[in-house]
């Protein structure tokens, strides 16, 4: 669509240099298309740039469900691993299930939640969950 309306400006006006009103105007049309055309190139560029970045972060989201599924993690206990995400600016929150110290330092620190999370560390690292044999 873009090729069509570039195509019916009327360009050799664009370099008309009189004053009259219709002059004025398809200049005018003629620098918006212009200028719309390099702005969609641009976002173009950003979208085709951005995309793994976008996939990047929807499989960290979904590995971590995947992780909270796995372990039966209800509404509270999600909500407490999100705050230990934030309180330790991980930038991927599922290295709360590898990660033991993460839970062993807010539990420390004696914060309000401290005996939540270390009901949830006790769950997630000491506790078999059903079907495992050990």
């Amino acid at each position: 669509m873009m090729w069509v309306l570039l195509t019916k400006t009327p360009w050799k006006h664009l370099s008309d240099q009189s004053s009259s009103l219709s002059g004025r105007k398809d200049r005018l049309l003629g620098f918006l298309l212009v200028g719309l055309g390099v702005a969609l190139v641009l976002i173009w560029l950003v979208v085709r740039r951005m995309g793994p970045t976008f996939d990047r972060l929807r499989s960290r989201k979904q590995l971590l469900r995947k992780l909270q599924n796995t372990h039966d993690l209800n509404h509270t206990d999600r909500r407490l691993m999100m705050l230990l995400a934030r309180r330790h600016r991980l930038e991927h929150s599922s290295l709360l299930f590898v990660k033991k110290s993460l839970f062993d330092q807010a539990i420390h620190d004696s914060g309000p939640h401290s005996e939540s999370y270390s009901d949830l560390r006790d769950r997630l690292f000491f506790q078999p969950r059903e079907g495992d044999e050990h």
